[in-house]
């Protein structure tokens, strides 16, 4: 059985009085492969920039960059990173 990722975030920062607004976290996330041999786990840091907006059904991302800091180890995946 596949165990999900480890997450560890900070506490997003966004004014919550507004009716938009800008968010910004930071992530860090470690994924062990499961296996007898497993390939390195994948370690990586990351800040999560964004723009929400609050709708009648509670906030919305309006726009969403997740920027990755470093990263090391064999990702489950491809990781295609675009730089805009």
């Amino acid at each position: 059985m596949d165990e999900p990722p480890h997450l560890l975030t900070t506490r997003a920062a966004y004014d919550a009085m507004a009716a938009d607004s800008h968010l910004t976290a930071r992530l860090m996330a470690i994924h062990v492969h499961p296996g007898e041999n497993p390939p390195d786990a994948l370690s990586a840091a990351n800040v999560l920039d964004a723009d929400v907006v609050q709708t009648s059904k509670g906030w919305r991302f309006e726009r969403c960059a997740p920027r990755i800091i470093w990263r090391s180890g064999q990702s489950p995946a491809p990781i295609e990173v675009s730089e805009k």
